[in-house]
């Protein structure tokens, strides 16, 4: 009787283990890895991104998209508008706009204020100092009927003054044509 129940007991115990021992030889290739992209981008629609200073807004940014891309934003059309005694509208195709340095690259840009007009194909905006900077060609059109060309823009937002130091072309307007 006891060589029965050692057998049945052996019997069992090899039945037991047969699963295990199937899983752990089984031979089937793993499952095949997948790669997912990862990305840390987001889209904003009307974006609107301000800095403020003893409570009052210095400069507001706006756009109809913003894509968040790792530490940067990429605007379609923004608008930025600087806050002085002569406010400033600044207008372009494409900007992107720099979180952690406060500045701001424009492609295509277009600068408003209340007594000029400038148009410049690329520039940046340094938002702690309010400067506007381009090293490309830029044209500038007062109101007084002044129009100056150049390269090396600089645009102080809070001094007002617009200096161009190379290649400056400046056409005066007789003052019976004004």
């Amino acid at each position: 009787m006891r060589e029965k129940l050692f057998r049945i007991a052996v019997f069992i115990g090899i039945a037991g283990l047969l699963p295990l021992l199937l899983i752990m030889f089984r031979r089937d290739a793993p499952p095949p890895e997948v790669h997912i992209k990862k990305t840390k981008q987001q889209i904003i629609r009307d974006f609107v991104f301000s800095q403020e200073k003893n409570n009052q807004t210095e400069w507001k940014l706006k756009a109809p998209e913003a894509k968040f891309i790792d530490n940067h934003i990429i605007l379609i059309n923004p608008i930025l508008i600087v806050n002085t005694k002569n406010p400033v509208t600044i207008t372009a195709k494409k900007a992107i706009y720099y979180k952690q340095e406060n500045r701001a690259t424009f492609e295509k840009v277009k600068l408003k204020g209340q007594d000029f007009y400038a148009e410049i194909p690329k520039g940046r905006f340094d938002g702690k100092r309010q400067i506007f900077h381009s090293n490309s060609n830029c044209h500038v059109k007062f109101l007084n009927g002044y129009t100056i060309e150049g390269k090396n823009c600089t645009i102080n937002f809070k001094t007002g003054k617009v200096i161009i130091s190379k290649t400056v072309k400046t056409v005066i307007k007789p003052s019976e044509e004004k």
